[in-house]
């Protein structure tokens, strides 16, 4: 038996957020069991112990561990026998014995989920499913969502000042101690406090005391009532401001919205067009105050000598230490390169350095691109520098400033085709956001056109010859393993190998990019019986006997599966040498060593089965070896 429940959480019900104790929580707010696992019968059981579940085929399975099938596989569903409660999250019926005895000796409130509603009523034991009212688990890892949180204790409210918006709501979260929430009479001049709105929570000694919402501006004062608590500094302020109007997030939050769900635009393009596009073309670039030149590189800026050229992008202005703040819309800002900085900065549209000379272009592209890669994706310098280096200006690379010309993938100087994800060359157009039509004729200049670029998360086109199935990007028109292996090879990807987990993983057999350039081939190999036994004993053989890969898959090939190995399996019933079964009876025993000596001493020959069977050590001879 493994699982207890108090008789209190019986009658006092009551939700937790968070999973029991021995429960382990996925990403998708589930609460799931360790079991035993039988990789033959495929049986789980919950009610078995670690230490009971050493069958010959048996493993343990913690939640989480490699080829749990549940674990991260169930947002959106339940497996079959599982119910799905209120916050969509899975639990399983149970056999209660409440003041009974448990079975072998286990005792009263003893929980089973292994037993049938038939088996748990023959007991005399009552079955629940996960819904009844009893069930303290139903519903417990359902969390609300509230804007802001207090936590209260002996004696204080942390943090005792807080101001908010109109509408938002506050918990209160009770780390100990037995408190209220009192908005209404202060406790301590027995005068009321005239919010602008009264509220009271009642006392909690845990846990969420409760919440409240404010929907009227202005100033909240507020104590603990119980005892002296109130004057031993448990009070509390909260300043709920109204919101103030403005055109621009009133107008950017209408358009990116809009933007997203009817043109398919990720958030940050969705950002990007409404801040840039004016007002009388449905943007938002008046209400924003957007100037694509805001800034240019006279000395004479307010930010001082940290000057950008950020023509054609939008900034946020100056910073308190007198550096330009970058706007978080648009393309990034580019840095003026060293010689249009400070004393000689030129007035005017930074197209010269002091000294006459014209600035470099690439060099000035690559230290700011090379910087801002780096800053905001992780990557090395040397990765940022190749990136940088090859990617177009029209993709915020540099390719183009750096290089005399730039020839894309379908061979055009200065193309602006590139090479997706399935090794397919995809071109850009121009879109007609009212009539939906596409065309080629750039520069995409009608008054209702816009550039597609080949990876715009819009395009219906890119990735279009495989499909993000969660596990990876499925290549639905490769066929078999070798085309998958010619393809990762050709494509100089890496290729990890063939595998039979596609029902684990819950795809269809086939070809798979399942990393940054890492092909597999995912089957199911339902009939196969050797590569079940192999890729198990492997597995198990490394795990608790510190063998390599390759040690274990010898052991595996070469070993009964009577002894726990694979090589019946793997050789179609054929003979096995070494097996000692010298008589061929299928057993190994003494009539077999009486034999062996028969052969060693030459009174009686061996036939070729025999020979097989007796050679123990595989050299081809009988002897006392």
């Amino acid at each position: 038996m493994k699982y207890a429940l108090l008789s209190s959480l019986f009658i006092f019900n009551f939700l937790i957020a968070a999973c029991p104790d021995g429960f382990y929580e996925d990403d998708c707010g589930n609460c799931w069991m360790p079991y035993c696992y039988d990789f033959v019968s495929h049986n789980v059981q919950y009610d078995l112990e670690q230490d009971e579940c050493n069958g010959a085929t048996e493993t343990w399975v913690v939640p989480g561990d490699d080829g749990d099938p549940f674990f991260n596989n169930f947002c959106d569903s339940c497996p079959d026998g599982f119910y799905e409660d209120d916050c969509d999250h899975c639990w399983l019926g149970f056999c209660y014995t409440l003041f009974q005895e448990g079975l072998d000796g286990d005792p009263a409130h003893s929980v089973y989920y292994d037993l049938s509603v038939e088996e748990c009523e023959s007991y005399g034991y009552g079955f629940y499913t996960p819904d009844s009212p009893s069930n303290p688990y139903w519903n417990s890892n359902c969390s609300e969502e509230y804007d802001y949180e207090i936590h209260a204790g002996n004696y204080y409210y942390d943090p005792p000042y807080l101001e908010i918006e109109v509408g938002s709501s506050v918990v209160w979260l009770n780390d100990g101690g037995y408190h209220n929430i009192n908005g209404e009479t202060n406790t301590i001049t027995d005068e009321p406090f005239n919010n602008p709105e009264s509220f009271y929570i009642g006392a909690s000694a845990g846990g969420e005391i409760g919440s409240f919402t404010f929907t009227v501006p202005g100033i909240y004062n507020y104590d603990c009532s119980i005892m002296s608590h109130a004057e031993q500094g448990m009070v509390g302020t909260i300043v709920v401001i109204e919101e103030q109007l403005d055109p621009c997030s009133d107008c950017m939050e209408s358009c990116v919205s809009y933007v997203m769900e009817n043109y398919g635009y990720t958030e940050d393009d969705a950002i990007n067009w409404c801040s840039t596009t004016p007002d009388s073309q449905y943007g938002c670039a008046d209400s924003c105050g957007y100037d694509p030149n805001l800034w240019d590189c006279n000395s004479d800026d307010d930010c001082g000598d940290e000057e950008f050229c950020a023509i054609e992008c939008f900034t946020g202005g100056c910073g308190n230490d007198g550096s330009v703040e970058s706007g978080t819309i648009g393309q990034f800002c580019q840095p003026c390169n060293e010689c249009q900085m400070g004393s000689d900065a030129v007035s005017g549209d930074c197209s010269a350095c002091e000294d006459g000379s014209e600035p470099d272009n690439c060099t000035m592209c690559m230290d700011s691109c090379v910087s801002y890669v780096m800053e905001n994706y992780g990557y090395t310098e040397e990765e940022a520098t190749d990136w940088c280096s090859n990617t177009p200006d029209s993709q915020y690379g540099c390719a183009d400033s750096c290089s005399d010309s730039f020839v894309d993938c379908d061979g055009v100087e200065d193309g602006s085709s590139m090479v997706d994800d399935c090794g397919v060359c995809q071109q850009a157009y121009c879109y007609d956001y009212v009539s939906h039509e596409v065309n080629f004729d750039f520069p995409c200049d009608g008054p209702t056109e816009m550039m597609v670029m080949p990876d715009d998360p819009s395009n219906p086109y890119w990735n279009s010859s495989c499909e993000d199935v969660g596990y990876g990007l499925y290549f639905q028109d490769i066929l078999n393993a070798e085309d998958c292996e010619s393809y990762a090879i050709e494509g100089d990807y890496t290729w990890d190998g063939s595998f039979c987990d596609a029902d684990l993983h819950n795809v269809v057999p086939g070809c798979y990019m399942v990393g940054s350039g890492v092909f597999e081939w995912q089957d199911n190999c339902p009939d196969n019986e050797c590569s079940e036994c192999m890729n198990f004993c492997v597995f198990y053989v490394m795990e608790n006997y510190g063998y390599t890969e390759e040690e274990a898959t010898d052991w595996c090939s070469n070993t009964p599966d009577s002894q726990y190995g694979c090589a019946d399996s793997c050789t179609g019933g054929e003979d096995i040498c070494g097996t000692g079964d010298s008589n061929q009876d299928s057993s190994i025993d003494v009539l077999d060593v009486v034999l062996v000596v028969d052969f060693v001493l030459g009174t009686n020959t061996p036939n070729d089965d025999q020979l097989c069977a007796s050679d123990m050590n595989a050299d081809g001879a009988i002897d006392v070896l």
